[in-house]
């Protein structure tokens, strides 16, 4: 699979967990892929995030809360087909060169509420311009790509990645 990774690196063979012929459930294709005004200076995580609307000039990676409206690229449910999304499969797709997913630079991995089942949705923007105020008590979990991927050791000590871990969420 090849991948926009912030490396350029490819997502090896052997970790990729998400089939690529997967169509989304829902999708909203850009016309034009807009381009970053300000180039992240701090990269913030769940910890040393403040409250409140996330700052333009940061890398978000594992934060929480709620979007700023509906507008996303796409939403896929499945990493294949008959298995559910995780959190590397939200990472991964929005990571690839699929035409649906053209233009992503941050995605959301959260339970869809009344349902309890995980979602993945795919942003045409970054964190700070998709995310309505950072909440760290929210469950939706928020990464900018530049983060690169959520299995990373780097996030590994976040009390939301912990709680996905446990859920079987995370790979």
């Amino acid at each position: 699979m090849k991948s926009v990774y912030p490396s350029s690196t490819p997502i090896p063979t052997e970790s990729c967990v998400i089939d690529t012929s997967m169509v989304p459930v829902t999708i909203a294709p850009l016309t034009s892929v807009p381009t970053s005004t300000i180039i992240p200076t701090k990269t913030v995580c769940q910890e040393d995030a403040p409250t409140g609307k996330p700052k333009p000039g940061n890398n978000h990676c594992g934060v929480h809360g709620l979007p700023v409206g509906n507008y996303f690229l796409a939403r896929f449910v499945e990493n294949a087909p008959g298995v559910p999304v995780t959190l590397e499969g939200c990472y991964q797709f929005c990571a690839s060169v699929m035409d649906a997913t053209n233009g992503c630079k941050a995605y959301r991995f959260y339970p869809e509420r009344g349902l309890n089942v995980q979602r993945c949705d795919l942003y045409g923007s970054s964190v700070a311009y998709a995310l309505d105020s950072i909440n760290n008590d929210h469950p939706d979990i928020w990464f900018d790509l530049s983060c690169g991927s959520p299995s990373d050791e780097r996030w590994a000590h976040l009390p939301g990645m912990t709680r996905l871990r446990k859920l079987g969420l995370l790979g």
